[in-house]
């Protein structure tokens, strides 16, 4: 809702200290500029990454034929190590009808992936994390143990606490 500087990549060129907005509902990246009518709404598809208040996003073209089948948009990287924690931030659009009034609300969704050995996995669940990881599953169990994390309260903590400590087993 607040103007944020902000840097991005838009056609090759770099920009920094740009006061930007994210719109998860439209999946777009609009900047305030002085110049003109104020403001512009930047073309997804040539905007290659953005950082704004401390997140990291990355455009993901969907590509099945080079194994990319994850949905086209804006991911946010919660973990770049050897194994990739990433984030698709949504918000969809519900109408509800009451005494002849349509209320608009916005339902946030969002939907964890893990990249390991270059295969992208959608996580749905503690148990569907843990499988992508065979024989290092029960040390991984146990070190979210040891941090007190509980998945079902904090699912990105625990995503990136998992790789995090996967990459320093596998990849010391």
């Amino acid at each position: 809702e607040d103007w944020r500087p902000g840097s991005f990549d838009y056609d090759g060129q770099h920009f920094e200290n740009i006061p930007i907005m994210y719109d998860i509902v439209k999946d777009l990246v609009v900047i305030y500029y002085q110049g003109r009518s104020g403001l512009i709404q930047l073309q997804s598809e040539r905007v290659s990454r953005f950082s704004y208040i401390d997140h990291h996003f990355v455009r993901i073209e969907q590509n099945k034929a080079l194994g990319t089948t994850v949905p086209t948009g804006f991911y946010d990287f919660l973990y770049d190590g050897k194994t990739k924690v990433v984030a698709r931030w949504t918000k969809q659009r519900q109408e509800q009808i009451e005494s002849n009034r349509v209320n608009v609300y916005f339902l946030p969704k969002t939907f964890f992936y893990i990249q390991k050995e270059g295969e992208v996995h959608l996580i749905t669940s503690k148990k569907s994390a843990l499988a992508l990881f065979g024989e290092h599953k029960k040390e991984l169990k146990k070190h979210l143990r040891e941090k007190r994390i509980k998945f079902r309260k904090n699912r990105e903590e625990a995503l990136v606490t998992i790789a995090k400590h996967y990459d320093q087993l596998v990849h010391p």
